[in-house]
């Protein structure tokens, strides 16, 4: 069992609480050819950005709580494929202002490679193409704001999640199955998802220095500049000089002496 499947469980499970709870939630299984295409922004609408004034629902503000997760697994029964679950309230029933809220999005591959995380972490803010729509994902929170005309034309986290799961079908990296959870309920609900975000940031920095290891290792017979990997490893390797830049930076604010 790898360490993704082990966290996919523990979101299980803390759904199943706050459904112990009370809170409730809906299930939404579209048909697979239903597209959301009335609510595409316009080619010409001249950019995704939906001002303050124009807001009417914001999810994850930086002064809420806010989580985001994009998880992997070659487990079959830990993804309910094509299904979209709204933990909370949905968009039309929640109250003009900013709401805690979390997105999750688990997916079944055929093997378990950094090139399907990256094809799920790139269609996180998939929703910036409906129209009245815009979010942004950094790290592990995501914030999204839906102006009223997207509400009035009939706009639902049911939708939203429907159109990330198209969007993740259309990649060509192996994520079979797809499953897209939102919750909206109070901080409290939603941070009991940090613990899970937490680690698997963890598992993210593992990787990444297993894999710098490795590179910073090479033994090619190739000059660097003929060598086909030369701009990946020059990227880690920027990568680390900044990082330790920065490292050097918070040392010297504590006046810890470098060695």
């Amino acid at each position: 069992m790898s360490d993704e499947d082990v966290l996919i469980e523990e979101v299980k499970i803390i759904l199943d609480g706050l459904e112990k709870q009370g809170i409730g939630s809906k299930r939404y299984h579209f048909p697979r050819a239903f597209q959301a295409t009335d609510l595409l922004k316009d080619s010409n609408s001249g950019g995704v950005i939906v001002g303050a004034a124009d807001t009417l629902i914001e999810l994850g503000h930086p002064v809420t709580a806010s989580v985001c997760l994009g998880m992997i697994t070659k487990r079959d029964n830990l993804v309910a494929d094509d299904c979209v679950t709204v933990v909370g309230k949905e968009l039309q029933e929640l109250p003009k202002g900013r709401h805690s809220f979390a997105c999750l999005v688990l997916a079944k591959v055929t093997e378990a490679n950094e090139s399907c995380r990256h094809a799920l972490a790139k269609k996180m803010s998939s929703c910036d193409s409906l129209a009245g729509c815009m979010a942004r994902v950094l790290s592990d929170r995501i914030w999204v704001r839906v102006s009223e005309e997207a509400l009035n034309r009939g706009i639902s986290l049911g939708i939203i999640g429907w159109h990330l799961i198209s969007e993740l079908k259309k990649e060509k990296d192996g994520l079979n199955k797809v499953e897209v959870i939102y919750i909206v309920s109070e901080k409290d609900h939603v941070n009991r998802l940090r613990p899970v975000a937490d680690r698997l940031a963890e598992g993210k920095i593992t990787r990444y220095k297993a894999k710098f290891s490795k590179r910073e290792g090479c033994d090619s017979v190739l000059d660097c500049e003929e060598c086909p990997e030369f701009f990946t490893c020059q990227v880690f390797k920027d990568a680390v000089v900044i990082a330790r830049k920065k490292r050097n930076v918070v040392l010297k604010k504590r006046g810890v002496k470098q060695q």
